[in-house]
């Protein structure tokens, strides 16, 4: 047989494979549910209490340099060392 024609044959069992495992995947999606049912005893997270745990967390920190750091002028008009 020609090799061209082995992959021509090839290719196209490939392409009908792909498009078969394509079109079970889609089938199998589609008999999911598309919601999940949410269960009563679950509780909503209260905000407030979020809040004062992040305040309580930031302000033990302090700023110690502005961002972007700013560009050291005591190293300017020395030549390069790297050059």
């Amino acid at each position: 047989m020609n090799t061209k024609l082995v992959s021509l044959i090839a290719s196209v069992v490939f392409a009908i494979l792909m498009a078969g495992g394509f079109f079970v995947v889609w089938t199998m999606s589609k008999s999911y549910p598309q919601t999940q049912p949410v269960p009563d005893d679950l509780k909503a997270i209260e905000i407030d209490s979020v809040k004062k745990d992040a305040e309580n967390i930031l302000n033990g920190l302090e700023k110690v340099s502005d961002i972007p750091i700013p560009v050291p002028t005591g190293k300017m008009g020395k030549g390069n060392p790297f050059s």
